[in-house]
């Protein structure tokens, strides 16, 4: 019989060989820790947060995981606060366990609203749709929508991400010569 409990930073190694697996990108552990750790909300409200959930087996290994992320919204004057899911993943012996993960997410009380920011698979959307969720009134799940507002920094994020360091700086040795300032 397998268990659940809500995941602690301890569990970084476990649910990163997990989430390896299944190929699902994973962050070094100061940036999965930063999730929380950094979060405005939490530093800034000194609130208690779940950072998640686990399944462990019967030896205590993490074989499933969910994630729990806050985030705040203000909507009419009024701050709500919403919980993302993130990373949901479950070892496929112990599947039967993820509707517990699920549940956890689903029950937290100290939420406005949850959130599910990615499209999911057709397995995910038809689980949260169990739950009531109802999907975002979008023609197009897989295309990304956003404004970019500081040029410079989404170029700099753009190309650290896809590990161009060098072009990063030349950009900036570029700028400094030129006396060109990008904000």
């Amino acid at each position: 019989m397998s268990d659940i409990r809500e995941a602690t930073f301890d569990d970084y190694e476990e649910i990163m060989e997990l989430m390896q697996r299944f190929e699902i990108p994973y962050k070094t552990k100061k940036e999965w820790k930063g999730i929380w750790e950094y979060n405005p909300m939490i530093a800034d409200d000194h609130i208690s947060w779940t950072i998640g959930w686990v399944v462990v087996n019967d030896e205590g290994r993490v074989v499933g995981y969910l994630g729990n992320i806050p985030l705040v919204y203000e909507l009419n004057g009024k701050r709500l606060i919403a919980a993302v899911a993130h990373a949901w993943v479950v070892d496929e012996e112990f599947r039967k366990y993820s509707v517990l993960l699920i549940n956890s997410y689903f029950n937290q009380r100290n939420v406005d609203m949850l959130l599910n920011t990615t499209g999911g698979n057709s397995v995910t959307i038809k689980i949260f749709s169990a739950y009531k969720a109802k999907r975002a009134p979008v023609d197009q799940y897989d295309v990304a929508r956003f404004c970019v507002t500081n040029y410079k920094g989404f170029l700099t994020a753009l190309l650290k991400k896809k590990e161009f360091l060098c072009i990063i700086l030349l950009s900036h040795l570029y700028h400094l010569q030129c006396g060109v300032l990008i904000n």
